[in-house]
């Protein structure tokens, strides 16, 4: 395998959710087939095309992925300087409103979609329940449509290689395209803060987790850029023994739930849901957390 040549492999750490040496990289062919997916569709000159400002900021985003995973991690300024340039490509095509939203929108989605995969499947259904949604129900656009039937396809074929056990990960060049696929997605229908809601809210609990985390090592005094276990996905899975799949099917369950809520329920019926599921998620890795260290205080 071209990742094995390339010695491409994550050797685990202390901070690492695995515990065997594992292939990275893999979104090279999530790249792949998403690309595949888009050539056929340009095809077809009867179907709304997303935007090619949009497809190149994809490709900058997701290039600079690529070169983290071929080269190593580039210093985060020059990741975000990056994301923002391709999240302002993502946006323009709608002016200035649209390249500012861009600008801000696309480093926050694409590094919560990175700090999040961290363990087996995570990602993968997560983005398996956002595009079927925006497949099924959303209906914000074409072109929006077109983004989320490409990365489902991606991302439902990446599943079987990093779950229920992981023989690849997809890093960052994975996380990288379908953050900003996303991002394009809830910026191609009207530049309507509804229509961007409706599309972005399965990313409701990796939005949650990365704040919550974010703040909490902030009040902590940790770095920001060192690695760490501190997610809430990550104290769930070594609450539950060191389980990949619960954790990720969890996830990717309260965010189908979040949703479902927008587009079945009037915003003052959605808001709510997403808060509760959100909620529900910190209580659940709460109490897990308390009866685990119990059981190994009572086994002393």
């Amino acid at each position: 395998m071209l990742l094995h040549r390339r010695e491409l492999v994550d050797v685990p750490t202390a901070r690492s959710s695995h515990s065997v040496p594992t292939v990275r990289g893999a979104g090279l062919a999530c790249i792949a087939g998403v690309s595949a997916g888009l050539i056929a569709i340009f095809g077809d000159t009867t179907v709304e095309k997303p935007a090619f400002t949009a497809l190149i900021g994809i490709l900058l985003i997701t290039g600079s992925g690529v070169i983290d995973d071929l080269r190593g991690g580039s210093p985060p300024l020059l990741r975000l300087t990056v994301q923002a340039l391709g999240g302002l490509l993502l946006g323009i095509h709608h002016g200035v409103p649209g390249a500012l939203i861009g600008l801000i929108l696309a480093p926050v989605l694409v590094n919560a979609v990175n700090f999040m995969d961290g363990i087996n499947g995570i990602t993968g259904l997560t983005v398996s329940s956002w595009a079927i949604i925006a497949i099924l129900f959303a209906h914000t656009s074409a072109s929006s449509t077109i983004l989320a039937s490409a990365s489902l396809g991606a991302a439902v074929a990446f599943l079987p290689w990093n779950i229920p056990r992981a023989r690849a990960f997809m890093g960052d060049s994975g996380s990288y395209l379908f953050g900003s696929v996303a991002t394009a997605a809830a910026l191609q229908g009207p530049l309507d803060p509804s229509a961007m809601f409706l599309t972005l809210a399965p990313f409701s609990i990796y939005f949650f987790d990365t704040g919550f985390t974010i703040v909490r090592r902030f009040a902590k005094r940790e770095s920001l850029t060192s690695p760490h276990k501190g997610h809430l996905y990550q104290r769930l899975q070594r609450a539950m023994n060191g389980r990949h799949v619960p954790p990720a099917l969890l996830v990717a369950s309260l965010s189908a739930v979040c949703g479902v809520a927008v587009i079945s329920l009037p915003y003052a019926g959605s808001v709510p849901v997403i808060f509760s599921s959100c909620a529900a998620y910190w209580v659940l890795c709460w109490s897990l957390e308390r009866r685990a260290s119990l059981r190994v205080a009572g086994s002393r």
